[in-house]
């Protein structure tokens, strides 16, 4: 807390006020006076709002907000910090209380995605390996557990919490994602579709994650769009199986709107590249940003959980076939798979945990701004617009966090410089 005073010399002359309001708020700080904390730091920044001092005060002003319980506010302030703050250090320690608030706000995905930032920026930390070993044993996910808390020992071995919190694992059930439905090619088409469930037509229909240059329905259609219909399907045959045909075969394709005749291909035979894999993942991916606008806008609660498990089905799906390669996405990806992670457990049955992925249950416990800016930056334009008219619609904030955790994350105090 104390490390930025050695900053303060070359600021006191500039303005005595704001500096004495500052040394006003840390002294409140050490006597655990967090609400006057808050408010003589804002009174400095209110003397001086210079970058420098900016960057001096924001840090302990937003860790006053964590102490107080107003993690919003501290989001708020340590997201105003990361935006002027250039020393690596100082950005995995926002990074690290911005997991730590995010946690505290229910916001799982977002809190594993802030620690991870905080040990990139700072490998050797063996806090931060824990917290996010803590956050993954909330979510079940074991493995990942497994392996952050294997790097905190070996930073700091002799840790006793650090051991137990090994010890402890071993009696976490593994909750390994299921296998759902997966992506593959339609090699006489020249296209790999998906099994989507499509809402207007209440049934699973192929959706076009891929288009090779050699398919007829290259400069026809898009990827993202759904094949509805086709003059080729047998009784009993469904659509997916029905368009696997000989080479040479008219076809008739219904394409979201539009009615195509094409000839099918030789079946394509060269595998795909890593980059265009990732290529189809993100495709995959960005369908799902209407996905959950459409679950949002429907009214019957029964229909909304049905079709919020069949695209968390589906979305789980995406996650296990993009894991093993480096995409940037993937890691927003499976932030986004951790806030619809929803584990619990039945009264009757205490020992047993299930999960489900819900579409419609997006464990956010509030909307706000930055749950906004985390859809803008991953490209889902239609939900960050659809909670942006919420919020401006809305005067109090509506709790998505209706599903109850097996058992709360176990996470470090706010760190302390």
């Amino acid at each position: 807390m104390s490390r930025l005073l050695n900053d303060l010399y070359n600021l006191s002359n500039k303005n005595n006020k704001a500096v004495s309001f500052y040394n006003l708020a840390l002294s409140s700080m050490s006597q655990k006076n967090y609400e006057n904390a808050i408010v003589h730091f804002n009174k400095a920044l209110q003397e001086d709002n210079s970058l420098k001092f900016q960057v001096l005060i924001l840090p302990n002003l937003a860790q006053c907000y964590i102490f107080d319980n107003k993690f919003e506010n501290a989001v708020l302030e340590l997201t105003k910090a990361l935006e002027i703050t250039t020393d690596n250090e100082g950005k995995a320690y926002i990074h690290a209380n911005l997991g730590f608030a995010y946690s505290q706000l229910k916001n799982y995905g977002f809190a594993i995605m802030e620690y991870k930032k905080a040990i990139k920026t700072s490998p050797s930390n063996a806090q931060y390996h824990y917290a996010l070993a803590m956050l993954y044993e909330a979510k079940f996910q074991s493995n990942l557990a497994e392996a952050e808390i294997d790097k905190a020992i070996k930073l700091a071995p002799n840790n006793q919490d650090y051991i137990n919190a090994k010890a402890k694992l071993s009696n976490i059930p593994a909750l390994s994602l299921k296998i759902g439905r997966t992506a593959q090619p339609i090699h006489s088409l020249g296209v790999i579709i998906t099994p989507s469930y499509m809402l207007a037509e209440k049934n699973f229909l192929p959706m076009i994650v891929y288009i090779y240059n050699e398919s007829p329905l290259k400069k026809l259609a898009k990827e993202g769009e759904y094949i509805f219909d086709a003059d080729c399907v047998k009784n009993g045959v469904g659509l997916i199986d029905s368009l696997v045909l000989p080479a040479k075969t008219k076809v008739t394709l219904v394409v979201n709107n539009t009615r195509f005749v094409v000839n099918t291909i030789d079946p394509i035979t060269r595998k795909l590249n890593d980059q265009e894999k990732i290529n189809l993942y993100r495709t995959w991916f960005y369908g799902f940003d209407k996905k959950i606008t459409e679950i949002w806008e429907l009214t019957d609660e029964k229909e909304k959980n049905e079709v919020g498990t069949k695209w968390g089905y589906e979305f789980e799906s995406l996650i296990r076939s993009w894991s093993s390669y480096k995409d940037p996405l993937f890691d927003s990806a499976f932030t986004l798979l951790m806030e619809f992670f929803q584990a619990f457990n039945y009264p009757d049955k205490p020992d047993e945990v299930h999960y489900e992925i819900n579409l419609s249950k997006l464990n956010f416990s509030v909307i706000n701004q930055f749950t906004i800016e985390f859809f803008k930056e991953i490209n889902f334009n239609l939900t960050a617009k659809y909670l942006e008219l919420k919020i401006k619609k809305d005067d109090t904030v509506e709790d998505y966090s209706k599903t109850k955790l097996a058992k709360k994350p176990i996470i470090s105090k706010p760190l302390k410089k």
